[in-house]
């Protein structure tokens, strides 16, 4: 017995296929299922916003099918993008060429739909008789579109409107003037926002503070190993990793543990 083939292998193109069975289209999608198995979707172009294929029907000259999905617009997609880059994870992992999984929820976290919510915004027609929405040639095509996002999560983007490239220049535009922004803000000034006591004034280490009490130094006791005498040196003063308790505002996830590593980090430094 054959084994029956799958079109969506991984969670981008079974969620593609979810969301039209959603709209009533299950018995309909599987009318085009073997279209799609037997190799009868001869052309497929995937362009923003729009889906060109040709299918091999039952008749001499392949039907064409087009495919319209509604785009986000240009205030959504601004929304989405200044929003992801104030997630430093959501961004560092589309940024590596990482797709994640729930990053339909971020999406919605902003009010934007990601993936169609309803038919409306799906404009589909094929030159075949069948007058059925959708008909088994259009079908088809959805399986194969299912296979493409398999192979890159990415072109959900672009059926929604923006490249790739588009969207990750967005990304490390936003990211960039935010980072100038904090670089500009003079941290050492309540008018900043941050109170002095986050930044108290350390005054830095002299040597004139050691002690010049001279030290006997022996060459004989050096070349013995014996213990040096101990140096008086000042106590270092104690710092804290307060300045990264807030994040209300800050670049990094707010789940991302920055002040305990802080902490970890100046607690070490004290012992060097």
């Amino acid at each position: 017995m054959a084994r029956k083939k799958s079109f969506s292998n991984t969670w981008w193109g079974q969620q593609w296929i979810d969301v039209l069975e959603s709209f009533g289209w299950a018995n309909r999608l599987q009318r085009g299922r073997r279209y799609a198995c037997n190799g009868s979707v001869l052309e497929l172009n995937i362009e923003k916003g729009k889906i060109i294929a040709r299918v091999q029907g039952s008749r001499h000259t392949p039907y064409k099918v087009t495919i319209k999905v509604s785009k986000l617009k240009k205030k959504q997609w601004q929304k989405v993008l200044k929003y992801l880059s104030t997630k430093a994870l959501y961004a560092a992992k589309l940024l590596s060429g990482d797709m994640p999984e729930d990053i339909a929820d971020m999406f919605l976290e902003v009010g934007v739909h990601l993936l169609p919510r309803n038919d409306n915004e799906l404009d589909t027609k094929c030159s075949c008789p069948d007058f059925a929405v959708p008909c088994k040639h259009i079908a088809a095509v959805h399986y194969l579109i299912a296979e493409e996002l398999d192979k890159d999560p990415f072109l959900v983007f672009k059926l929604r409107g923006m490249e790739k490239d588009e969207v990750l220049d967005h990304l490390l535009k936003y990211g960039d003037k935010k980072s100038k922004t904090q670089n500009n803000v003079d941290i050492s000034s309540t008018d900043a926002g941050y109170p002095e006591s986050l930044f108290p004034t350390v005054a830095p280490l002299s040597l004139c503070e050691i002690s010049s009490t001279a030290l006997p130094i022996s060459l004989d006791n050096f070349w013995k190993a014996k213990p040096l005498p101990e140096l008086n040196l000042p106590q270092a003063p104690s710092i804290h990793a307060v300045a990264f308790t807030n994040t209300e505002n800050t670049f990094w996830d707010k789940n991302f543990p920055m002040a305990q590593i802080m902490q970890g980090i100046y607690r070490g430094s004290g012992k060097m």
